[in-house]
This record gives structure tokens, sequence and C-alpha cells, in this order.
């Protein structure tokens, strides 16, 4: 393992952070743009499972599963379905922003879960520190849910839903690796067997299915499939392959501020006082919780990307 980033590394890194970030901004716009919140995951996930199918046959990766280890993955898909449900129907009712926010606390909820079930990651002082500031950030959000114009406590319930799925689903994959499964394994499995399910809902709960062929939407998918499904996530791999994970979990605490950004410069919307203080207490939470002695790659980040941002070793 490198022990210094290299500057075109850096450049890829915040390539790769400024992707995830996007990922909140992009769904919002699909979601506000006549398209259905499950007929948007099945597009979404089908083109990313076709570029990391492509990546894998590329770098002669491992995918393949046989039938009878796919019993292992029916936990995994089954949070995977939820979380990305939760996620996109939560874009419906809230903003991009506060989605990226209240959707990056899941490292808390891994750190804590992981604390419990793993013996070679028990919680440090550190790491509980960092989870209480988070948890200070995460009461702000939700106290402006509660008082504030700009905020849906629907929506945002729902992101934070999302976030505890995601964190499940992160503890899992662990769970996964400790079983011999490869990280490429892990997240074809979660896609071919999830990608189904999304069809089979949105022609059952959204037919006649709607997708309007707009420039705007065509831009959305294609960069949440492409972009976040394919780049970011191949990015990351070779990253991972070079850096502890220590080093890449430190630059995540970004990505909410980012999110943040594109909502607010793309999208028009408020950045309020109550999102302000909660993005920087979660954001630092963020930072120590990653850097705490002993962290977890797990515990870096959300698929995830992602909530949804559909990273299985590394966080739609």
């Amino acid at each position: 393992m490198s022990a210094r980033i290299t500057f075109p590394h850096f450049c890829l890194i915040m390539l790769m952070v400024l992707i995830w970030a996007g990922n909140m901004t992009a769904i919002r716009v699909l979601v506000t743009h006549d398209v259905g919140p499950v007929t948007a995951a099945a597009l979404r996930f089908s083109l990313a499972l076709t570029a990391i199918l492509g990546w894998a046959r590329l770098r002669n990766e491992r995918v393949r599963i046989e039938f009878r280890e796919f019993v292992h993955f029916v936990p995994l898909v089954a949070l995977f379905v939820v979380q990305i449900l939760l996620f996109n129907v939560a874009s419906m009712y809230t903003d991009s922003g506060r989605v990226g926010v209240i959707l990056y606390t899941n490292p808390f909820w891994v750190m804590v879960a992981s604390g419990f079930i793993f013996s070679d990651d028990r919680h440090t002082v550190k790491g509980v520190l960092g989870s209480l500031v988070a948890m200070a950030g995460v009461t702000a959000v939700f106290w402006e849910s509660f008082t504030g114009a700009h905020a849906s406590l629907l929506g945002d319930s729902l992101v934070l839903l999302s976030a505890l799925c995601l964190a499940g689903i992160l503890v899992y994959v662990r769970v996964l690796m400790k079983k011999g499964f490869q990280p490429m394994q892990i997240l074809t499995g979660q896609m071919v067997g999830a990608i189904p399910f999304f069809i089979a809902m949105a022609l059952l709960f959204e037919f006649p299915l709607r997708f309007p062929l707009t420039p705007v939407n065509l831009a959305a998918i294609l960069y949440q499939g492409l972009l976040v499904g394919g780049v970011a996530f191949i990015i990351y791999q070779q990253m991972n392959r070079i850096y502890r994970p220590s080093q890449l979990s430190s630059y995540f605490f970004l990505v909410p501020f980012f999110a943040v950004a594109y909502g607010a410069v793309l999208l028009k919307e408020p950045v309020t006082p109550g999102l302000v203080i909660g993005m920087v207490f979660i954001c630092s939470g963020i930072f120590l919780t990653n850097t705490a002695p002993g962290a977890q790659p797990d515990a870096a980040t959300p698929q995830a990307p992602p909530a949804g941002n559909n990273k299985p070793d590394r966080p739609a």
C-alpha cells in the first residue's frame, strides 16, 4: 500500500467524490420530472450493471456466483431493494442537499452495529465521539423538519431509514467477504438479484411506465447509471488497490458539502441554517469516525456509491 496519495490520484479521488455527491441531484431531477421512482431504479441499475460487467470482463475479474451460493445473497438483495426504494421515494419529498446530508449518517450506524457484531471492530472513544457529533447534526436537520418551511418530515424520515438500510448492507457485505466472496461478485450479485424486483414493481405500480425523453432526464439517468455506477466505482476499486481504506475514507466527509452545493446551484434549493449546522456536525462526525483507530473500510462510506451509491466494499 502506498503511504502518500500522488497528485494525479488525488484528482481521481476528488472526481469520484464529486460524482457521488451529484447522485442525489440526479435522482431528484428524475423523480420531479415525471419519472417514477421505481422506474428510475430499474433503469439506473441496468445501466450500472452493464458498465460493471464490461469492466469486469476487461479486467478478467470473477463475477460468477454458483446457484447454491445465491442463498447468501437473499438478505443483501432485500436490504438493497428497500434501501433504493426509500432513497428514490424520499427524493420526491425533500431537497437533494438534505438527502445527501442525512444519507451520509450511515457510517455511524455501521460503526455502532460493527462494534457489536465483529470482534475485530470494537468501539473506540474517537468513534463514539464522532457518532455523538453526527447525531447532534441529525438533530439540527430534523428540528428543521418539524419547524422549517423548506423541509419535509416525511422525506427526511425516509432518507434516514434508507441510511439505516445502507448501513445494514455494508455490514452484511463484510459478512459475505468473510465467507470468501469478492467485491465484484457481491456488487453484481446484489444488482442481478434486485433488478428483476425493480422491473416487476415498476410494471405493477407505475404502469404505464413514464420516462419523458428530455435532455435533462437522459442526462440524469446516464449520470446515475454510467458515472455513479460505473466510473466512480472503477476509480474507487483502483484506488483501493493502492491506498489504505483510511486514506480514502478521509475524503468521504466532503460528499455532503458538494451534495448541498449541487442542490443550491443546479436546483436552486435553499441552504437553510439547520441544514448548514447539521452538515457541519455530520461531516465532522464522519471525519472523526473514519479516522478513528481500527476504523474499517465498510464504515467509511455510504453505493453508494451510494444510496444509493452501490459500493459494497467501500457509500443512490
